[in-house]
């Protein structure tokens, strides 16, 4: 297969500026995927950012957990989007999340990933939904997703 424009790096620690500055020259979008708990990583990568993506489930514990990457997001005056992740079919369940989230004043993203084996599959496969389920919902998701994604990021 044609090389697609690529590039993947693993960097930690203080590196990670240097390396996220030397990618931008060369890729249109870089994404960087820091653990909330590493706070070098985080704190780079959010100064880094145009926007910060905030994955979270459809669960109180898993909302309180967010905390601190958007709290370290608005230090750092960086806009914010959460991205509901494994939401659950169930209308009302999704609907009072939703509410939740908006009633935090944080931007939440529309578009919403529901809890779908197709995810799973594909990880195990090293492979993306689009790849491995290509128009599938989980598939339509993702592309949805990153539409939304692309368009707040500028």
């Amino acid at each position: 297969e044609g090389d697609i424009g690529f590039t993947f790096s693993q960097i930690a620690g203080w590196r990670l500026a240097a390396e996220a500055e030397r990618l931008e020259r060369d890729h249109e979008v870089v994404l960087i995927d820091s653990p909330p708990h590493a706070a070098t990583e985080a704190r780079i990568a959010v100064r880094a950012a145009a926007l910060v993506i905030v994955p979270v489930q459809p669960s109180p514990m898993d909302l309180w957990a967010t905390q601190p990457t958007l709290e370290l997001a608005l230090s750092e005056r960086r806009p914010s989007l959460m991205v509901v992740n494994r939401m659950p079919s169930r209308a009302r369940l999704a609907s009072e999340m939703s509410e939740k989230l908006a009633a935090l004043g944080i931007g939440v993203a529309a578009t919403t990933l529901g809890n779908r084996v197709a995810f799973q599959e594909s990880l195990a496969d090293g492979a993306g939904v689009s790849e491995t389920e290509p128009g599938s919902s989980a598939a339509d998701e993702i592309a949805a997703l990153g539409m939304e994604i692309w368009a707040r990021a500028g």
